[in-house]
């Protein structure tokens, strides 16, 4: 009877071993030549550098698997290894010596999952750990952590890039193949490397952050945005958050998003947002065809209530200060104008401030400053203290 039990139990064993992924040097080649990895693949470098370090492997069938899920019990495990933190091999759950070591270290936090381990990671918390990772002001014990800003640093050094173009994917699940690529660059900006950029997940996770993506479409314009850490409300240079609503008894209204399109870049994400470039013009005075290097800004606004409609439309507007042009005709797109459509398919979005900056030939005032306003509009017979006014955006271009 027992020998029954011990060959039933070896057979168990060895059918569960049969699923574990082995180490590089046994079945599959160090460098990593997987059946299932070929020389185009995306991921094929970070694989072989990952398999070669030997915080992960291949499988006895000479596969990787790239697109298999990965739990967050194994991709804290890859971590661990990868960073060589130290921890004993011993315990249950099987990774309970690796989350000791992520927890020890402050890299992984109790707070981070609100279910088990074995539940496949997600983007948004994978960003979290290879954040800790890399910036130590994190690993701080109870230091307050704005997840939208870890997502905005992640993508600034490179560690994570979109699923796409400006698509960050932030539910999504993590693959093998993703899991050690992150893993790869988080050692490479340990090692004080400087990562490639997907710019158009920076611009997502900019607006993801603090409801703009004017600091990475046009730095020209706009000093870079930075984070005063620590604290929980996180301090952004010259956008001011708090600054967006205009409010009184009467009347409330607020700016959502502040979206920059750049024509001149063909592959922009929010590019869908206008008709091609041909169907779009500019103009104060006389209208003229749009420059192919000119910028859209789209500033999405809500209206809360408006008690007095005699006072207040039901809009806002932008009071754009800063430019100095020559042209007194406003034959050349110098400083920022109006945006004209010549397509009767295209509407506007509701609830939208729009205006056209130019790419070049334009030119700033003696101050070198540039100051974007939220103002109110309305009748010119209201009382004076009824026009609201804010000032969202300061920049000092002389600085840039």
């Amino acid at each position: 009877m027992k020998k029954i039990k011990m060959i039933t139990m070896l057979s168990i064993i060895m059918m569960v071993l049969s699923y574990i992924p082995v180490a590089a040097s046994q079945d599959v080649p160090v460098q990593g030549q997987f059946k299932d990895v070929n020389k185009s693949h995306w991921a094929k470098k970070a694989i072989e550098e990952a398999v070669k370090a030997g915080y992960v492997a291949g499988y006895p069938d000479g596969t990787f698997k790239p697109e298999q899920q990965v739990s967050r019990a194994e991709f804290i495990r890859m971590l661990v290894d990868a960073l060589k933190l130290p921890h004993i091999e011993k315990g249950s759950p099987w990774y309970q010596p690796y989350l000791a070591a992520a927890l020890e270290t402050y890299i992984h936090k109790t707070s981070d999952f609100k279910d088990g381990y074995n539940d496949v990671l997600t983007r948004a918390e994978l960003v979290k750990l290879a954040v800790r990772s890399t910036d130590e002001q994190y690993r701080a014990l109870g230091v307050a952590e704005d997840k939208n800003y870890m997502v905005y640093q992640a993508t600034e050094d490179g560690i994570l890039a979109g699923v796409g173009k400006g698509r960050l994917d932030l539910g999504g699940t993590t693959t093998r193949a993703q899991a050690v690529a992150i893993i790869e660059r988080i050692i490479s900006v340990n090692k004080g490397e400087k990562l490639s950029v997907d710019k158009y997940a920076v611009a997502s996770a900019e607006i993801l952050w603090h409801g703009t993506n004017i600091f990475t479409v046009m730095p020209q314009f706009f000093n870079k945005p930075v984070n005063h850490f620590p604290g929980s409300i996180m301090g952004i240079n010259s956008w001011s958050m708090d600054k967006l609503k205009l409010e009184n008894k009467d009347f409330s209204g607020e700016l959502v998003e502040l979206i920059a399109v750049n024509l001149g870049d063909k592959d922009d994400p929010n590019r869908g947002l206008l008709p091609s470039i041909d169907k779009l013009q500019w103009g104060y005075n006389t209208i003229n065809p749009m420059p192919k290097d000119a910028y859209v800004l789209f500033g999405r606004y809500k209206i809360n209530y408006n008690n007095n409609t005699k006072i207040y439309h039901n809009a806002l507007a932008f009071d754009i200060r800063g430019f100095e042009s020559k042209d007194t005709r406003f034959k050349k797109l110098s400083k920022p104008a109006g945006l004209f459509v010549d397509d009767p398919n295209f509407k506007y979005p509701d609830k939208t401030i729009i205006s056209v900056f130019p790419g070049s030939g334009y030119s700033f005032n003696k101050d070198q400053s540039l100051t974007i306003y939220l103002t109110t509009t309305g009748s010119a017979g209201g009382p004076a203290d009824s026009f609201m006014t804010s000032t969202i955006v300061s920049s000092s271009v002389a600085s840039q």
